[in-house]
């Protein structure tokens, strides 16, 4: 049995299950394609469009509180987990600003790259990006809050051949992929995730701090009741909040 035919079957499976358990199998109008090129099913599209309802879907974790010594007293650990790591496009980042009130960010391209196919080369590119590495003109998209990160270059670039001879021959330079750096998540005391999301960028205080805002800010009793935050660089993020709140930032001031 071919692995990747089981691994398409299986997200499909999941895919198809999410949205029949909430009424919107009909509604959703989801269309299996096959690609051509690499010879599957296109799952990544179809996880985008389950990914984006979850984002639009109310948060119910965000409210919870149980007996468990700290999580009715509004404690939350926020961490991060490098590990959990992907390829991703290599479109340069950009950095933004989302709002005046809000810190700078760096807008990126979230997309996987083209792995290849029977008919296709590999590339350190989406398949939006193709073009980009035959032309010197960068293509900007619109990404969404949910995909968007903040800090400095995560990603060490691999370095240039310094001659033609040995492994680092100009042809095998695209086997060297930009990765995500992982994902950040939100926890009670009890063990219940509250929310994660992807870091684009290695963790910074700006993105943990834009990681409660957008988790909590929804409603202002939810953003009140979060008493304690357990972090390892708690010793850096109050000076940071101060100095956010003095410059006129959302969030700190709260």
């Amino acid at each position: 049995m071919n692995e990747d035919r089981v691994s398409d079957a299986w997200f499909l499976w999941v895919i198809i299950n999410y949205f029949q358990n909430h009424g919107k199998l009909n509604r959703t109008g989801i269309s299996v394609r096959y690609d051509e090129n690499s010879k599957h099913i296109k799952v990544e599209q179809l996880c985008q469009i389950m990914w984006e309802d979850i984002c639009a879907s109310p948060n119910k974790w965000v409210r919870h509180s149980c007996k468990t010594p700290g999580c009715s007293e509004g404690y939350v650990t926020v961490d991060g987990n490098e590990y959990l790591k992907r390829s991703k496009c290599a479109l340069p980042k950009q950095k933004v600003k989302l709002r005046r009130d809000l810190p700078e960010i760096y807008k990126c391209c979230p997309n996987s790259p083209v792995t290849g196919g029977k008919n296709q080369k590999p590339s350190k590119f989406c398949h939006l990006h193709l073009n980009h590495e035959t032309s010197a003109d960068v293509e900007t998209i619109d990404v969404p809050p949910e995909f968007q990160s903040a800090s400095k270059e995560a990603n060490v670039q691999p370095e240039e051949p310094r001659n033609s001879r040995g492994c680092k021959k100009s042809e095998k330079i695209s086997l060297f992929y930009e990765t995500t750096a992982g994902m950040l998540a939100l926890i009670r005391p009890c063990g219940i995730v509250v929310n994660m999301t992807e870091m684009f960028t290695c963790e910074s205080l700006t993105q943990v701090f834009l990681f409660l805002l957008k988790t909590f800010c929804d409603n202002t009793d939810d953003f009140k009741r979060v008493k304690f935050v357990g972090y390892d660089r708690a010793c850096g993020l109050v000076p940071f909040l101060i100095n956010q709140a003095s410059n006129g930032s959302a969030g700190p001031k709260s």
